[in-house]
């Protein structure tokens, strides 16, 4: 029979990997996901169907060009102003403080102009009377939008609605031959979004790598000073 010291060692090492910030999976059909196409814009991480010259997306710390033919350097940015000088809008959950993109104080908050009063939630949050509280409401694999009271009323992609109200339910569909069903995080905590040009895991919003590489060393550093007590 294991100890409980080992016990304790191998349910540490499993709650260490378990830490993906994602709060609901769904299911996608892998044909549908984007694909990645090489070019030679900087910072381009998708790039237009069949032209190389022109970038759809860019990395999280750069917004695309009004021309969509460079990545320029503004961090959490999602638009530009004409002329590529300031940002126009920033991603859900920041809002625009001096040309810069800043995150809004209020958990599940999506949209915030001066980051006291919250605009709207996320769809899968109802806010407060006030405006300051985004609550999570009950959710359902596979749904798309939920309404005022939190029901579900429309299913994403891939997946059929029946029921209605309480009873509502979003039922994954097969994918067609040759396809194969790929699960994601749909849903992210507060501070992270669903990175659905890659692996489909939640990402930060950040501006460097260097945090995410940090918390990696010191997980792995702190199983491996647990392995050397143990032994």
């Amino acid at each position: 029979m294991l100890s409980f010291k080992y016990i304790f060692f191998f349910s540490l090492i499993s709650f260490t990997f378990q830490l993906d910030h994602c709060i609901q999976i769904a299911k996608i059909c892998k044909s549908r996901k984007p694909v990645k196409e090489s070019g030679s814009i900087a910072n381009c991480i998708v790039y237009e169907t069949g032209d190389s010259s022109k970038c759809s997306y860019c990395d999280i710390n750069y917004a695309l060009s009004n021309e969509a033919d460079k990545c320029i350097s503004f961090p959490l940015c999602s638009d530009l102003k004409e002329g590529n000088k300031e940002c126009a809008d920033c991603y859900s959950g920041y809002y625009l403080k001096n040309n810069v993109c800043t995150k809004i104080p209020i958990d599940n908050c999506a949209s915030s102009d001066d980051g006291k009063i919250c605009d709207y939630c996320e769809n899968y949050s109802k806010i407060n009377s006030d405006r300051t509280i985004c609550n999570l409401k009950n959710l359902i694999e596979g749904c798309y939008y939920y309404d005022e009271n939190g029901y579900c009323t429309v299913c994403k992609d891939d997946y059929e609605s029946s029921g209605s109200g309480s009873s509502f339910k979003c039922t994954f569909k097969s994918c067609d031959t040759g396809d194969k069903a790929l699960e994601y995080c749909k849903i992210c905590e507060s501070g992270y979004y669903p990175d659905m040009l890659n692996d489909g895991n939640c990402k930060p919003y950040t501006t460097g790598n260097s945090n995410n590489s940090g918390r990696n060393e010191i997980r792995f550093g702190f199983i491996i000073l647990l392995f050397t007590l143990l032994i």
